[in-house]
Formats: structure tokens, sequence, C-alpha cells
């Protein structure tokens, strides 16, 4: 029984190596194509976009185990596209980085110009604001303006 049972988990063994090697290079095969999708795609933004991607996912702090994961579940091709426009949505403006725990009422530097021009242009609201820090009130419209003059600095 001792020689069945040793030679059953060589035989065991061989298959299962030879169906790894088999499953690695289909995953080769498929990044392969895949990089080679995007490569045409992307035509000569391939490299910037993907450097983009690239950051991305470094900036959320993914780490190499995980994205392979994403990989083999998505395909190199949905995953590079998915990341290059997460990373080119952040660089959009109204993206304010950071947690949401920690931001507050935080706004971007541009959001914050029309903010404080768009109250200095309604007298009705200037005129509340004014009352309100002259006073010294913690109202909605006081945060909203502090927080855009945080925004500036």
């Amino acid at each position: 029984m001792t020689k069945l049972n040793g030679w059953w988990n060589e035989q065991a063994k061989a298959a299962l190596d030879a169906a790894t090697k088999d499953q690695s290079g289909v995953f080769e095969a498929a990044k392969a194509k895949g990089i080679g999708e995007l490569r045409t795609a992307w035509g000569a933004e391939y490299q910037a976009k993907f450097n983009l991607a690239d950051k991305t996912a470094s900036a959320l702090g993914f780490t190499a185990d995980t994205l392979a994961k994403m990989e083999g579940l998505l395909g190199t091709r949905t995953m590079l596209e998915k990341f290059a426009e997460v990373g080119s949505k952040m660089a959009e403006r109204g993206f304010v980085p950071g947690d949401k725990e920690n931001r507050g009422a935080a706004m971007t530097r541009e959001d914050a110009q029309d903010h404080i021009q768009t109250v200095r242009n309604d007298p009705a609201a200037f005129k509340s604001l004014s009352d309100d820090l002259r006073n010294r009130k913690d109202t909605p419209a006081v945060r909203k303006w502090a927080a855009a003059h945080t925004a500036l600095q």
C-alpha cells in the first residue's frame, strides 16, 4: 500500500505542476495580449497612461500581491484602463486628495476662488457672512468661507 500511495502522490504532484505551468503560461499570454491591445488603443499616449495607472495604484496603497490578484480577476487591460481612468479623475478640478475623515471642508484652490468671488458678488450673502463673522457665529457659511481661505494658503 505504501508504494501505491507514493506512486499516487508523485502522479498527483506531476499533474499539479503541469497544470500550474500551463496556467502560468496562459496568464502571461493574456497579459501580453492585454498590453498589446492597450498599446494599440492608447497609441502615442500609452506610456503616459501606463505611468498614470502605475502612479494611481501606488498612491491608493495597493500592494504588488493585491494588484496581481486584481489583474488575475480583471485582466491586464481592464485593470490598467481603470487605474488610468481613476488617475485622470484624481487630477480633475474639484478632486481634493486625502481621506474623508481628515480633510474636513477642504476644497481645491479653484473652487475656493470661485466661492469667494460668488459670495463677494452677492450683496445679501456677503452682508450675512460679514454679520456672522463680526458676531463670531459658527455657521455653515462661515465654515465654508474659512475653508476657502485655507485652500488659498
